[in-house]
């Protein structure tokens, strides 16, 4: 049986990518152990920055979904 999802962590960013990094980092190593049953959702609105490197760089090693808006549409339709 596949392990269900006991947590979703969603997070909107824009222009953040080294902040996100961190975040994503820790993430990593607080989730050891539990990452089959964690979600990470990220919503990207329109960053033009290094963010999506940053979603690159994690994608392999977290359970990460990701969205990116074409422009920034405002935080609470990103969110």
């Amino acid at each position: 049986m596949a392990s269900e999802k006991i947590l979703s962590i969603c997070i909107p960013t824009y222009n953040r990518a080294k902040a996100l990094d961190r975040l994503l980092e820790n993430l990593a190593l607080e989730m050891k152990g539990v990452s089959d049953r964690v979600e990470i959702c990220v919503s990207d609105n329109g960053s033009s920055d290094d963010t999506s490197k940053v979603l690159d760089k994690w994608e392999k090693t977290l359970p990460l979904t990701r969205r990116k808006n074409v422009k920034n549409l405002g935080y609470d339709i990103n969110a």
